[in-house]
C-alpha cells in the first residue's frame, strides 16, 4: 500500500476527471518514447494489493460506520540527465473498493512530471510539464471522498540560452498553461514570459535580474476576474560541493480589474549535506501567488503521504508567506525524516470574489454554487510538522513509524458551526511491519489513527478513525539510489 493512502484521502474519479487524464498519459507517452532507448539513470516502481478495516469511514463524531476496504496501489520514480533530454518524474496512485459501499469506487494520486527536449543542444529546448492531484473542497469539512475535487496543470514552451563572452548570459522563457478543476470554476489559460540576465562569479555561483509577466485568463469570467501578474527581482544561486542556496529578492505587483497590489517578493533556499548519512533543506519566503499556481508546487512531507492541497475557494491573488525545513538521515539499517511548515496566506482586502464549495447556512458540499465575499475572510494560518522512522530489525524485517500534527486557523471566517469550525488540529499516528522476501516481494501491515481536535465555534465536529491494511507488493531494486524526497 502506498504510504499515508487511508480512506480518507480519496476522491472519486468522475468522467469529466477521466478526460483531463489525456494530458497525463500524453507526458507518459512522449517521456515513454524518448526512454526507449537510453537507461534512466534512476528507475524505482513498485505495486502491490491488499485489504483494510476502517471503524469511522465517514469520519464523523457520532454515528460511526466502519468499512472493509480493497485496495492497488502503484507508486514510480524516474530521472535521467543527457546532451538531449532531461527529465524527472514522480507520481503515486492508490485506487480503493469500498465493499459495504459506503462510497463508490475510488481512485487518488499525486503526479509531477518535468522534461526537457534539447532542440539546439545548450542553445534552444523545448520544455513540458504536468501537475495531477487532489485538493479540498471545503477546508472545513472531513477529508472524505465527497470532499475532494481533481485538478490538472499542465505547461509547455521554449526556452532560449545565449551567452555572451566567457561569463555572462540570457535566458527567455515563453510557457502556456492550462488549468483544469473538476468542480470548481477556476479553470483557465496563463501565457507567461520571463527574462533572466546574469553573470558568473565563478564557477558555481551566478548572479542575475529577472522580470516575468504573466497573463491569467480564465474559463468562467462570471465568478472569475482576469488579472495580470508582474515581478522584478535580483537572483543569486550557489552550488558548492556540501551546498546549494538560492535567494531572490525584488517585487511583485498584481492587477485584477481595478485593482492593482503590490508586495515584497523574497525567497530563500538551502540545501546542506550535513555528513555522508544526513542531509537539511531549509526554505523561506513572501510574494504574491494565487491557488492554482502553489498547486502546481505543492510537496509532500517526511510521511511521503499522497499531498491533498488546501481548499481553493477562491481565483483571487494572495500573499503567501511560508517558511519550511525537512532533514533526512539514512544509514544501513536506520532511516529517519523530519519536516515542518508554517505558512500564512493573506487576501488582498477590498476586492469583490466569489467564493465556491460552502454554503453558509448548512455547510453542505454544493458544487457550482456560490456567495459573494471579502477574501479577507478566507485569510488562514497553517502550520505543523511530519517525523517518519524505519528500522531494519533482520535482513527481511523492518519496523516503520510515522507521526504528524497539522493546526489550521481561519480567524475572519464567518461560518456557522453547522459548516464546522474554523479553528482545527489534524494529527494521525502509524506503525507498521514490512517484509521483504526475494529481490522483489513484498508483504507490508500498517496501523494507523487520526484525529481532528476542534475548537471554538463547532467544537462538536471532531472525529477519530482507526485503520488497518495488508497489502502484498512487487517492488524491484532500483536502478541506482533514488533522491531524498522533497
Amino acid at each position: 500500500m502506498v504510504t499515508g493512502c487511508t480512506e480518507a484521502n480519496v476522491m472519486t474519479l468522475r468522467p469529466s476527471a477521466r478526460v483531463r487524464l489525456i494530458s497525463l498519459a500524453s507526458f507518459l507517452t512522449v517521456v515513454s518514447a524518448v526512454h526507449a532507448d537510453n537507461r534512466p539513470d534512476v528507475f524505482d516502481y513498485g505495486v502491490d494489493v491488499g485489504v483494510g478495516e476502517s471503524d469511522n469511514v465517514t469520519l464523523v463524531s457520532s454515528g460511526k460506520v466502519s468499512q472493509t476496504i480493497a485496495t492497488a496501489d502503484a507508486d514510480f520514480s524516474l530521472k535521467q540527465q543527457g546532451r538531449l533530454f532531461d527529465d524527472q518524474i514522480k507520481g503515486q496512485f492508490s485506487y480503493f473498493d469500498y465493499l459495504q459501499h459506503a462510497f463508490g469506487s475510488q481512485l487518488v494520486g499525486r503526479f509531477d512530471g518535468l522534461a526537457d527536449f534539447a532542440i539546439i543542444p545548450e542553445r534552444l529546448t523545448w520544455a513540458l510539464q504536468d501537475d495531477f492531484g487532489q485538493a479540498q473542497i471545503s477546508p472545513f469539512a472531513a477529508q472524505t471522498p465527497t470532499n475532494l475535487e481533481s485538478i490538472n496543470s499542465l505547461s509547455t514552451g521554449p526556452e532560449l540560452n545565449l551567452r555572451f563572452g566567457g561569463a555572462s548570459f540570457a535566458k527567455l522563457n515563453a510557457r502556456y498553461t492550462r488549468v483544469d478543476y473538476q468542480i470548481s470554476p477556476f479553470s483557465g489559460n496563463r501565457l507567461l514570459g520571463s527574462l533572466e540576465v546574469g553573470r558568473l562569479l565563478s564557477a558555481r555561483s551566478t548572479v542575475s535580474l529577472n522580470v516575468n509577466s504573466e497573463r491569467v485568463l480564465f474559463q468562467n469570467t462570471i465568478v472569475n476576474t482576469d488579472f495580470n501578474r508582474s515581478s522584478a527581482y535580483a537572483g543569486y544561486e550557489l552550488h558548492g560541493a556540501r551546498t546549494d542556496l538560492t535567494a531572490k529578492l525584488g517585487v511583485t505587483r498584481v492587477d485584477e480589474g481595478s485593482i492593482s497590489t503590490s508586495g515584497a517578493l523574497a525567497m530563500l533556499e538551502l540545501t546542506r549535506k550535513i555528513s555522508p548519512t544526513s542531509s537539511l533543506t531549509f526554505s523561506a519566503g513572501r510574494d504574491l501567488t494565487d491557488a492554482s499556481a502553489s498547486f502546481a508546487n505543492l510537496q509532500g512531507g517526511a510521511i511521503n503521504q499522497i499531498a491533498v492541497a488546501q481548499a481553493i475557494m477562491t481565483s483571487s491573488p494572495y500573499t503567501m508567506t511560508f517558511a519550511q525545513m525537512g532533514w533526512r538521515y539514512v544509514r544501513n539499517r536506520t532511516t529517519i525524516g523530519l519536516s515542518a511548515r508554517w505558512e500564512r496566506d493573506s487576501y488582498i482586502n477590498g476586492a469583490s470574489v466569489d467564493v465556491v464549495g460552502i454554503n453558509q447556512l448548512s455547510g453542505a458540499i454544493q458544487p457550482g454554487a456560490s456567495f459573494a465575499a471579502n477574501p479577507a475572510t478566507l485569510d488562514m494560518t497553517r502550520g505543523g510538522a511530519e517525523f517518519s522512522a524505519e528500522e531494519k530489525i533482520t535482513r527481511v524485517l523492518s519496523l516503520q513509524f510515522l507521526a504528524s500534527l497539522y493546526s489550521s486557523d481561519y480567524p475572519h471566517a464567518n461560518f456557522t458551526a453547522a459548516a464546522g469550525s474554523t479553528r482545527f488540529e489534524d494529527g494521525a499516528v502509524g506503525a507498521g511491519l514490512l517484509f521483504r522476501a526475494g529481490r522483489a516481494l513484498e508483504i507490508h501491515l500498517r496501523v494507523d489513527h487520526i484525529q481532528r481536535v476542534v475548537s471554538g465555534v463547532g467544537s462538536g465536529t471532531g472525529y477519530s478513525d482507526n485503520t488497518a491494511f495488508l497489502t502484498v507488493g512487487y517492488r524491484p531494486r532500483p536502478t541506482t539510489a533514488v533522491p531524498n524526497p522533497p
